[in-house]
């Protein structure tokens, strides 16, 4: 990913890819280089809802939890739908901030509908969490 990453900066898909994994990294240099990234990809397109989700992760997995609630808020202020990874971020997010009910909201619909995901389990697992916690 990174050879593509170098060879199109400016490509959104691959940029945005070689962030997701970097951030899901326990080296920090790799983190802080998932969110230079991010941030690029965001400064270039900043009405481009995956490069917001993509930073919202990024800020997450580095436990920089207002950062990613305000990639959120800037990646529902332009409508349109999420894709069931972009929900799952902005889901964790949400329950880590304590916003159980509004996290539930955008899990229920993604693990209804059919079809796979990368994060289904995790999604699964975190929704029976945050379901048990509701009173």
């Amino acid at each position: 990913m990174e050879p593509l990453n170098r060879e199109s900066p400016d490509n959104l898909q691959a940029g945005n890819l070689l962030a997701l994994v970097l951030a899901d990294q326990d080296d920090v240099g790799k983190r802080d280089r998932a969110l230079a990234l991010a941030n690029a990809n965001v400064q270039r397109l900043p009405t481009e809802a995956q490069a917001l989700a993509t930073l919202c992760w990024v800020h997450f997995r580095r436990g920089e939890l207002a950062e990613a609630e305000r990639a959120i808020v800037q990646a529902v202020a332009l409508g349109g739908r999420f894709s069931a990874e972009q929900a799952y971020y902005f889901a964790s997010v949400l329950a880590k901030r304590g916003r159980t009910k509004e996290a539930v909201k955008l899990l229920e619909p993604v693990l209804k509908s059919p079809g796979g995901f990368l994060y289904r389990d995790s999604a699964t697992e975190l929704l029976k969490q945050l379901k048990a916690s509701l009173p």
